[in-house]
């Protein structure tokens, strides 16, 4: 067999993700990033400015000059961000995986491309001299670079939100960072001025943050473009931004009070004495005649798991036959004591192939492959690592490797979509179940002429729930995020969805575990046509419950470019059955938010448990979430007919 390094995201359950950050594969495809507005920045002379794009590209517009840019590269990770240097004659340009890109008289200080990051980057700011410059990553770490100092980070912390931005003070000793809910967290010399939290706001959509001349305040703008003012900050105005085309980028005059936002499509609206003068850039306002398509949150990360479209094309296919080796191993100071049989059928292997082929309503046929013997391995279990205590890279790696290297005389691997290794029940020491999920086919396994991309290391944690573990990691190698709480253990970690889902859930007798609606859309276990995607608000919509095939599955609102409120039904059948109440299910999705974060939150009040079926709501109930309020007008046996409006 022909073996290929394989380095993966590993996601395991109830613990702590650490995320692999892929060295960039030489081979790596050209670029494919969406022409899509991430960042701005004023020249120093608040005389013009540029434009950063998703896929490398920068416009240039007044006095700044263009020194080149990244749209001829093939991009392994899209651009989040630049920052000019002090002269004006060039510019540094940042993308998702950390590297850096530098243009003109900007000079390369280092970056993060190709080192493993807890977080994508989401931001960059320079230091004052320009011999230096901070990363920001959407966990708050922060990464320095040159004569860039650390002054403190977020990251490691609990953050209800991930950051969306970062600026320096005037002396280039401190930074602020802001996060989507606009939060502020300052370090060094930079002041805090005051936070949309501070204001008794609730938000999630702050997306850009800016300085006032000599730093004595700052501006923050959120995605439909309302921006608030902290500090010296003069109020200048809010633009009412449209929902297809919301607020991607903020930035400030230097040397005058104004700001200059810019929507994802490329337009800028003037706001004072902006940076490249009063004009605004770009074409009219576009077309927000509602579709489908403003419903299906584009994901602006290059994630493996992730709510956002496109799926992966790496991963699990969700359609049709999906075969999956399953292979057992045993050690010498854990020998098997059981058939392979046996281990398959307590392991909860049947119930998950029924578990998955319900919920896809057929159209993913799962067929488990087990090795029909235990394959001896050739280091005693502990030995491998695959604990809660360790940092699982390379151990999972070796284990999976070793796995499928000894199978592979008497296993055909050639139509193998992914690979579990099982070991006895009593390798206590294995007590985590991590998936991996390869971001290129040159860290996949090859065996038998085919690149194994999927699968996961069944670990002896959660044993009362086999068949729930197994199709929870499976939801993994299909492109599904972890629902729980990466920060929090019990009873926090189930704060955002709560029993909901299986990808948050693994208690079957709390009912609740049918996929979301939002997931099977995903997955296509579920069609557009089943998905309303609302174009009228107080407008009644009968949503039929989420265990039944066929009708409306969810009615999805538009809030922002990533984030929506879903509503869908929830009966008492199917794996709802043990549901101690039914009613409408809502939830707020953003594309923005990484797996084990918070991309998925159920919405209404809840106990320290997190949601239960007490938030369900019932006739004449409401909730309202995200600017948009969710009211039960009847509901029956065919589902809940709700009415969303503005309140």
């Amino acid at each position: 067999m022909t073996m290929r390094r394989l380095l993966v995201s590993i996601v395991f359950l109830a613990t702590v993700l650490v995320p692999i950050a892929m060295p960039a594969p030489a081979e790596a495809a050209a670029n494919a990033w969406p022409h899509t507005i991430v960042s701005g920045f004023s020249t120093p002379t608040g005389q013009g400015f540029w434009l950063v794009y998703a896929d490398g590209t920068v416009e240039s517009h007044g006095d700044a000059g263009h020194f080149g840019d990244a749209s001829g590269l093939a991009l392994v990770a899209p651009l989040v961000g630049g920052a000019v240097t002090p002269s004006g004659s060039g510019y540094w340009l940042v993308a998702e995986d950390g590297g850096i890109f530098a243009y003109g008289d900007a000079a390369f200080l280092g970056s993060m491309g190709g080192q493993r990051l807890d977080e994508p980057v989401f931001s960059m700011t320079p230091t004052a001299t320009g011999a230096g410059y901070w990363l920001v990553a959407r966990d708050g770490g922060i990464f320095s670079f040159g004569d860039a100092q650390f002054y403190g980070s977020m990251g490691g912390q609990r953050l209800d939100q991930p950051v969306t931005g970062i600026t320096t003070s005037s002396t280039g000793r401190g930074y602020r960072m802001v996060a989507r809910d606009g939060g502020i967290f300052s370090f060094g010399d930079v002041a805090f001025h005051g936070s949309l939290p501070g204001l008794g706001l609730s938000v999630a959509d702050a997306v850009a943050m800016a300085p006032t001349p000599g730093n004595g305040g700052y501006w923050i703008a959120r995605s439909d473009g309302s921006v608030h003012s902290f500090g010296n900050a003069a109020a200048l105005s809010d633009f009412d931004s449209l929902v297809c085309d919301p607020v991607a980028a903020l930035f400030s005059n230097p040397n005058a009070v104004g700001y200059r936002l810019v929507l994802e499509s490329g337009r800028s609206v003037a706001f004072g004495n902006a940076p490249g003068g009063s004009a605004p850039t770009g074409g009219p306002a576009g077309d927000c005649t509602r579709t489908i398509d403003a419903c299906r949150l584009n994901s602006p990360y290059n994630d493996e798991v992730k709510v956002g479209w496109p799926r992966s094309t790496r991963r699990l296919p969700s359609t049709g036959t999906a075969r999956i080796a399953v292979l057992f191993v045993d050690f010498s100071d854990v020998a098997a004591t059981t058939s392979t049989a046996q281990r398959y059928t307590d392991a909860g292997f049947p119930e998950a192939e029924a578990y998955l082929e319900g919920q896809s309503f057929g159209r993913l046929d799962v067929q488990f492959v087990p090795i029909g013997n235990w394959l001896r391995m050739s280091q005693q279990s502990w030995q491998y690592r695959i604990n809660r205590s360790e940092d699982l890279f390379f151990p999972l790696f070796g284990y999976m490797t070793e796995a499928i290297e000894r199978a592979d005389p008497q296993f055909d691997f050639s139509d193998i979509d992914g690979v579990i290794v099982v070991p006895p029940a009593s390798a206590l020491s294995m007590n985590v179940s991590p998936a991996f999920v390869p971001n290129h086919p040159v860290w996949g396994v090859e065996a038998d002429g085919n690149i194994i991309m999927s699968g996961f290391a069944r670990g002896t944690d959660w044993s009362q729930n086999g068949a729930e573990v197994i199709y929870h990691e499976l939801g993994h190698t299909l492109g599904l995020v972890d629902a729980y709480a990466y920060d929090s253990g019990f009873p926090d970690l189930h704060r955002f969805v709560g029993i909901f889902d299986p990808m948050g859930n693994l208690d079957p007798d709390s009912g609740g575990n049918e996929m979301l609606a939002w997931h099977r859309w995903q997955l296509d276990w579920i069609d557009d046509a089943q998905v309303y995607c609302v174009d009228e608000l107080a407008t009644p919509h009968l949503v039929s419950p989420v265990a039944t095939q066929g009708g409306t599955d969810a009615v999805v609102v538009p809030v922002s470019a990533t984030r929506v409120v879903v509503v869908e039904s929830r009966r008492g059948v199917g794996v709802d059955a043990p549901l101690a109440r039914t009613g409408a299910l809502v939830y707020t999705v953003d594309a923005s938010v990484a797996s084990g974060y918070g991309p998925i939150e159920v919405a209404g009040v809840h106990g320290v448990d997190g949601p239960d079926a007490d938030v369900l709501l019932g006739v004449g109930e409401s909730v309202e979430v995200s600017g948009v309020s969710v009211s039960v007008t009847a509901a029956d046996a065919t589902g809940d007919t709700v009415l969303v409006s503005r309140p």
